[in-house]
């Protein structure tokens, strides 16, 4: 009779046992540091606890957070705190011990609304719970590298200087004509007189030149000009013929 009545309570421990077995696994000691929540204070005392369904941060006072795995947005962890709401109160970067290592969840509340909270967590605690963390959130853990400081060794390299870009070789036209005294037109636009200084403002390129002088027809040529040419161009003008409609002016 008493080892029936016994059978009872054995039951209801082996039953029992997983779920104190997980409660223990699981409840790790954190430090509350900040966040958007008003209801904890800086360095509160408590426990993370990874239920199934949700991320659980049970202070000694307080309702305990409650965050759903599937509303947390990203986790960070390092020596320094993560990206935050504006709303969010913490310490900044100087207030910290830069011995300790910080937990930074974002996440949205049942509003929709986003918040965040920042805890204090031992390095070898928060690496035993991280496979565990990432498979439920389905996010990777972003880990806040410090840049490091560089030494005398690393200095950057100086910059390679602009190599300066050549500059383009003159070219040295002059136009000659016979008879002299010749007008010079090249793209429409008058140039001179022959016989012309050497014109190096000419660019390279197809030009039209236009040779003309009274009493004589005009004499036209293309020319293409390369970087560096020398050249003379040289314009034999031919009388116009004689037109007897045009009025002739005679001395007395």
């Amino acid at each position: 009779m008493q080892s029936l009545a016994c059978v009872p309570l054995v039951l209801l421990a082996v039953l029992m046992a997983p779920h104190a077995m997980r409660g223990t696994a699981s409840g790790n000691k954190v430090a509350f540091v900040g966040g958007t929540m008003k209801t904890f204070s800086r360095d509160m005392q408590g426990h993370l606890i990874l239920d199934d369904k949700q991320l659980l941060f049970s202070a000694r006072k307080g309702a305990p957070l409650r965050i759903p795995y599937h509303n947390i947005r990203s986790l960070e962890f390092g020596r320094k705190v993560g990206r935050m709401p504006e709303a969010a109160i913490v310490p900044g970067a100087a207030a910290l011990d830069r011995k300790k290592h910080f937990l930074t969840i974002r996440f949205v509340n049942a509003s929709g609304e986003n918040e965040g909270v920042v805890l204090e967590i031992a390095q070898d605690i928060f690496r035993s719970i991280l496979p565990v963390l990432q498979t439920r959130t389905g996010k990777q853990v972003v880990e806040l590298v410090d840049q490091p400081k560089l030494a005398f060794a690393t200095r950057p390299p100086k910059p390679k200087p602009v190599p300066k870009p050549e500059a383009p070789q003159q070219i040295a036209v002059r136009f000659t004509s016979t008879p002299a005294g010749a007008d010079v037109l090249i793209n429409g636009e008058f140039w001179g007189s022959t016989p012309t200084v050497a014109l190096t403002r000419l660019p390279a390129g197809t030009h039209t030149v236009v040779v003309r002088k009274s009493g004589y027809s005009p004499w036209q040529q293309t020319v293409t000009l390369a970087p560096g040419d020398e050249r003379t161009i040289m314009a034999e003008l031919a009388l116009k013929p004689y037109d007897p409609t045009q009025p002739r002016i005679s001395g007395n």
